[in-house]
């Protein structure tokens, strides 16, 4: 299965992405070639979001991809700070990515424990893909959760 992750902002957002996405359809036990896109630079969620940004996305790439998964930040979220004030702490901020492809690679190698704690993004997500590559329909984001 060719799978298709269109992040934000590729730059830094891959390093994360890739492997965590690798990780969950190697629990899912189906074999998944992973590519974040890199072209077109989204940069922004209005755009990430744009019915036409994402039509040309999947015009472009409909031959070669078979699931195409849109991955946007949650800028919100309250612990940021904390998680980037660790990179700085580790020195990692000068590796690819600003730390965030060793922090991604951690986070492949712990997937139970990321999925176990993160019901609300990667079990629905899961939950989501599961259902498509097994059934051949695709949950809601709210059916999926209800699911869990």
């Amino acid at each position: 299965m060719k799978v298709l992750v269109i992040p934000e902002d590729f730059r830094k957002d891959q390093f994360i992405l890739q492997p965590i996405i690798e990780a969950m359809f190697t629990k899912l036990r189906r074999p998944a070639l992973v590519e974040v896109l890199r072209d077109p630079l989204i940069m922004g969620i209005s755009r990430a979001l744009d019915r036409d940004v994402l039509g040309e996305i999947v015009q472009d790439n409909r031959w070669k991809v078979d699931l195409f998964l849109l991955c946007v930040d949650r800028d919100a979220e309250s612990g940021r700070r904390n998680v980037l004030d660790a990179i700085e702490a580790r020195r990692l901020e000068d590796e690819p990515g600003g730390g965030r492809k060793t922090l991604g690679h951690e986070a492949a190698r712990n997937y139970r424990r990321i999925h176990s704690r993160c019901r609300e993004d990667i079990q629905v997500l899961g939950r989501r893909i599961s259902t498509w590559v097994q059934e051949g329909r695709l949950l809601s984001w709210d059916e999926a959760s209800r699911a869990l």
